[in-house]
């Protein structure tokens, strides 16, 4: 009997030590997957840290998962799963929201879409780039709901190259985007062309350039992402 309660003891304590997080750190929460469409299912990441490094909270560690508009999702917190419900409207913004081990609030939205509709929203990696020779390959490339988006060619925890705002007209296929910051911007991006899908789901970004050791024409290049 002393050995069983010794053990309770030590997980317990360990359970405990778990959430003993830097002082400095701050709480957010991830939702990788992306676009959120009617019956979709996303992953939720709670996490902590700061720019250069940072963990998954442990599950014991959160508590009280809330979805702003019940009505259009619903969450699973032994999962850690938001699952959009079949009948939800696109177009509506809903937010998740947690309570860490601090008893402080951190939250993140999706925009819901429709089950065709063309967005960006999302992340991929470069799968191979046509008409274009130089330039270091993009190992994540991500369109958020929020009109963000951000480049990283070697990706490593939370660290990107650059970042900023773009522009979508579904309609045309016109894309542009404007960098606002970032660790590594490189002097010769192209930063205006289209955006399409082909017939095997692939985004395909043409007439753009992105990375760095300009090729002559810059504006002849074809990514192509999966």
């Amino acid at each position: 009997m002393l050995t069983i309660l010794l053990a309770i003891g030590i997980h317990a304590a360990s359970s405990a030590a778990t959430c003993e997080l830097p002082d400095d750190w701050s709480y957010w929460l991830r939702i990788p997957e992306m676009p959120a469409r009617p019956g979709a299912t996303l992953s939720l990441q709670p996490q902590a840290g700061v720019s250069y490094h940072w963990v998954d909270i442990p599950a014991d560690c959160v508590t009280q998962w809330e979805v702003s508009d019940p009505d259009m999702a619903e969450i699973d917190a032994e999962t850690r799963q938001l699952h959009i419900r079949s009948d939800a409207v696109p177009g509506t913004r809903i937010t998740i929201s947690y309570t860490n081990h601090r008893n402080e609030r951190s939250a993140a939205s999706v925009l819901i879409v429709g089950p065709e509709e063309k967005v960006l929203t999302g992340g991929r990696r470069q799968q191979a780039i046509e008409n274009c020779e130089g330039g270091q390959p993009i190992g994540e490339l991500i369109f958020r709901d929020d009109g963000s988006f951000s480049v990283t060619y070697q990706p490593f925890e939370s660290y990107q190259d650059y970042w900023g705002r773009y522009i979508y007209n579904p309609t045309t296929g016109a894309l542009a985007l404007t960098v606002t910051g970032g660790n590594m911007v490189p002097d010769a991006l192209d930063l205006w062309g289209s955006a399409y899908f082909d017939a095997d789901g692939r985004l395909i970004l043409d007439g753009m350039f992105l990375s760095a050791a300009a090729p002559p024409r810059p504006d002849s290049c074809r990514y192509i992402f999966a």
